[in-house]
């Protein structure tokens, strides 16, 4: 039969690769992850004189702006999220100040690849009744 497989050991092959995965993670990731996740609260301390612990989405991106990490407080722990582009690259606001302050669509924009200095809304107006 062309599909037969043969075990070659006592483990299934998903306690195989859970172990691989437990043994990499344990000595390498785990180490590299805890470490990228201080450096990051420590620039938002530091660098930036915010609280990492506030209610925010801390953005940052790599020289080629092909990387984005999302760094976050959530009850009991940090978030942390890596997006990585394989061809194109985000388009960062271009600002004075090095900390800027975007909402949550503007977040999304960013992430979607949109140039938020290139969107314009309609401007505010104000009308008065006609007496």
């Amino acid at each position: 039969h062309p599909f037969r497989t043969r075990p070659i050991s006592t483990s299934t092959p998903s306690d195989q690769a859970t172990q691989a995965f437990r043994s990499k993670t344990r000595h390498v990731g785990i180490t590299k992850l805890i470490g990228l996740i201080n450096s990051l609260v420590m620039l938002v301390e530091q660098s930036m004189q915010l609280d990492p612990f506030a209610r925010a989405v801390f953005t940052f991106h790599n020289r080629r702006r092909n990387r984005v990490k999302l760094l976050f407080y959530e009850r009991a722990g940090f978030w942390l999220m890596l997006r990585r582009l394989e061809q194109d690259h985000f388009v960062w606001p271009r600002r004075e100040q090095t900390v800027i302050e975007l909402n949550t669509e503007q977040l999304h924009w960013l992430l979607d690849g949109i140039d938020i200095d290139a969107m314009r809304g309609h401007p505010a107006r104000r009308y008065r009744h006609a007496s």
